[in-house]
C-alpha cells in the first residue's frame, strides 16, 4: 500500500526527531528533588530571577542546556521550565541546539526575566527563537509545563546547583 504525502511526511519527521534526540541525549532533566527557586515568589535585591519556559512538544525529547555569561544554568526538555539566580548586570544567555541562539540580558536586582523558548516548526537544524514575556504571560505558560532541573551532564561539565547563580560579565 504506497503512503500518502501526509504519512510519508509524519514518517520522515518522526524519524528525524528521533535520530536529533539520540544525538542530543548527554543532558537528563528530571523534577527536582531539593528546593527550587520559583517563579513568582518575592525576590530580594540582591540578585534578579530569570526563567526559560519551553511550551513546544515538538522535539519533546531533545534537551537545549542554558549557559549564562558560560556557566551552566539549566536545560529544557519539551515543556518544561527553569528559573534561576542572576546577579545584576550584563547576561548573555546561550541556548544549546544544532544551531546555538544568544540572547543579552542587563539584569536588575530585585526583577523577574522570563525567556519564552519555542521552536519553529519544519526545522531541519534545531534552533530556538526567544521572547521575553511578562509576568503575566509567563504565568499562563509554566500552567502547561514542569519544572524541570539538570540532573546528568556529559563527563566534561558538571550539573548546576540546585538553584543555580549567574555572573554577570560586568556591573
Amino acid at each position: 500500500m504506497p503512503l500518502t504525502l501526509h504519512a510519508a511526511a509524519r514518517a520522515g519527521l518522526l524519524t528525524f526527531l528521533a535520530v536529533t534526540a539520540a544525538a542530543c541525549s548527554s543532558y537528563r532533566i528530571s523534577e527536582p528533588r531539593a528546593e527550587v527557586l520559583h517563579p513568582f515568589s518575592p525576590i530580594p535585591t540582591g540578585f534578579a530571577r530569570v526563567c526559560v519556559i519551553r511550551t513546544y512538544g515538538l522535539a519533546q525529547a531533545v534537551a537545549f542546556p542554558t549557559l549564562d555569561n558560560g556557566a551552566l544554568v539549566g536545560a529544557t526538555r519539551g515543556p518544561t521550565f527553569f528559573c534561576y539566580k542572576a546577579e545584576p548586570g550584563e547576561h548573555t544567555l546561550r541556548i544549546q541546539a544544532d544551531e546555538p541562539t544568544v540572547e543579552k540580558l542587563q539584569a536588575e536586582g530585585g526583577r523577574s526575566y522570563y525567556l519564552h523558548e519555542t521552536i519553529p516548526l519544519f526545522a531541519f537544524v534545531m534552533h530556538c527563537k526567544l521572547t521575553w514575556v511578562s509576568e503575566a504571560a509567563a504565568r499562563e505558560l509554566v500552567d502547561d509545563s514542569t519544572y524541570e532541573v539538570i540532573t546528568e551532564t556529559p563527563a566534561s561539565e558538571h550539573p548546576p546547583d540546585a538553584i543555580p547563580y549567574a555572573q554577570a560579565a560586568s556591573r
